[in-house]
């Protein structure tokens, strides 16, 4: 037991290095990493590197249950200078610290980071929501990330051929399965829960396909925005990039681009100078910021377009797009298409799909109708005939196929719906409807949405859960006003079940 006077000596050095937080609400900056941000509202954070089986050093954010994080405060508060003098019964505050809180990781979407969930601060935020509930929540940050940026032996600039060459897939084989390994190995729980959002719902699911045997270790998947099929994805960026497949791997492998909008100086400046809420062109920022996944201004809290920016984007692989760019043009939840290569890569020559099957998880999914890329229902703009109505109108059939008729949407799909009706646009052959003519929402024959389509797959489903507003967009999941009201109470309430 140590001395008197080595007590005396370790409460003094504690007692002068004493830091008292005082601001719980601060104004919050562009450019504050997440440590900082999340400790400058209170909350305890600790920051765990891990190693994946390919050598990529990926950083993990920890934010302790409140009982904990309560004990470390008493730790450093002036209580802790006597408890180094006077004996003391550790029974008193061994309970909270006994106390089984469940681990929850978190993981961000595409050109996303830990940051991402952390922005709009405690009561908003979906973690800090968590750990109010006694939840221990770890926030992921997937390979490439700013915070997960090393490797064991490549560079990701002088090496950038080969740092960058991953997709999701390489996230849900190796970083995902390494996450949760540590966590639970720090936790000392046998399981956890696992909560995603866009390319984090994706990665799960090829972990779940290609890493079954991780799948006991998960209590339940809670998936927002979930994207795995492509079909109806209405994505501008990521429609562009199924269009542009060719170009863009001639660019990647001509060019060398093999980062996707690295995070800069440059970029944090762009968004925190032009984003003010105040300012002239704060709209034209934000139809660049939603060009990928949607926009409503409905929901958004415009007064974190700066901190967004300071942190979007935080950094990913050409490679992850063009991946997603595939699943569009293919219909199908596979693995990467190299062309040519496929029988060098795979034996075979289309890439294998992933076996949903095998993810015997428990999974909830928490979809929206404004979503532009994780779809939720579609209208079929093909149809095998018309047939006349009795009010001389005419009426489109029941069938998909295509047969010679050329109809389409007048302009989005809300917009579509919301009329509730369709427009022919074009003519087919033996006496059609003229251009113009309108057709009423029980007419139009609807196919499987993606988000459906992979509802069904997958063989524990817990089920759908779909946000009651129809403005309610891709991004809202982390960043609307009323984000808690729609998702996260009903998100702990499944969480509660598991």
């Amino acid at each position: 037991m140590p001395s008197l006077a080595a007590r005396l000596a370790a409460a003094v050095m504690l007692l002068m290095g004493q830091v008292r937080r005082v601001s719980r609400t601060p104004e919050p900056s562009p450019w504050i990493p997440t440590p900082q941000l999340v400790d400058q509202y209170g909350y305890v954070v600790e920051e765990y590197h891990v190693t994946t089986e390919d050598g990529y050093v990926l950083t993990l954010h920890r934010m302790p249950p409140r009982a904990l994080s309560q004990q470390k405060e008493e730790e450093e508060s002036p209580m802790s200078f006597w408890r180094l003098l006077v004996p003391w019964d550790d029974a008193q505050t061994k309970g909270s610290a006994n106390v089984s809180h469940p681990p929850v990781m978190v993981q961000h979407g595409l050109m996303g980071s830990s940051a991402d969930w952390t922005l709009p601060g405690p009561m908003r935020g979906l973690p800090y929501i968590l750990v109010d509930e006694g939840y221990d929540v770890w926030l992921g940050n997937t390979r490439g990330n700013i915070y997960s940026r090393n490797h064991t032996t490549l560079h990701p600039v002088r090496d950038k051929q080969k740092f960058w060459n991953f997709s999701w897939h390489e996230m849900g084989v190796y970083d995902l399965p390494t996450c949760i390994e540590h966590i639970l190995r720090v936790t000392g729980q046998k399981r956890l829960f696992y909560i995603g959002y866009s390319q984090g719902t994706t990665a799960f699911f090829v972990m779940g396909s290609e890493r079954p045997d991780m799948c006991p270790k998960v209590r339940a998947m809670l998936a927002m925005a979930p994207v795995a099929f492509m079909s109806h994805v209405r994505s501008p960026l990521i429609r562009m990039a199924a269009r542009f497949d060719g170009m863009l791997t001639a660019v990647v492998n001509q060019l060398g681009m093999h980062e996707l909008v690295p995070h800069s100086e440059f970029l944090e400046g762009l968004g925190a100078t032009i984003c003010r809420s105040k300012a002239v062109y704060k709209d034209v920022c934000t139809n660049l910021l939603f060009l990928m996944a949607g926009y409503s201004s409905k929901h958004l809290n415009s007064t974190l377009l700066p901190l967004i920016m300071g942190h979007t984007p935080a950094g990913a692989a050409m490679k992850q797009l063009m991946h997603y760019g595939q699943e569009i043009n293919s219909g199908r939840f596979r693995k990467f298409d190299y062309g040519q290569r496929n029988p060098e890569v795979y034996g075979c020559p289309s890439p294998p799909d992933y076996v949903l099957s095998r993810v015997e998880v428990p999974v909830a999914l928490f979809h929206s109708r404004n979503d532009w890329l994780a779809a939720t229902q579609r209208i079929s703009v093909s149809v095998l005939k018309l047939a006349p109505a009795s009010d001389g109108t005419w009426r489109i059939g029941t069938c998909i196929c295509i047969e010679g008729w050329a109809v389409e949407l007048p302009g989005s799909l809300p917009t579509a719906l919301h009329d509730r009706s369709l427009v022919v646009t074009g003519s087919g052959p033996g006496g059609s409807p003229q251009a113009g003519t309108k057709f009423k929402e029980e007419d139009m024959a609807l196919s499987d949405s993606d988000v459906m389509k992979l509802y069904e797959h997958l063989p524990m489903r817990i089920g759908m859960f779909p946000i009651e507003d129809p403005e309610f967009t891709h991004l809202d999941f982390m960043w609307a006003l009323q984000s808690r009201e729609l998702v996260y109470d009903r998100l702990l309430r499944v969480l509660q079940r598991y």
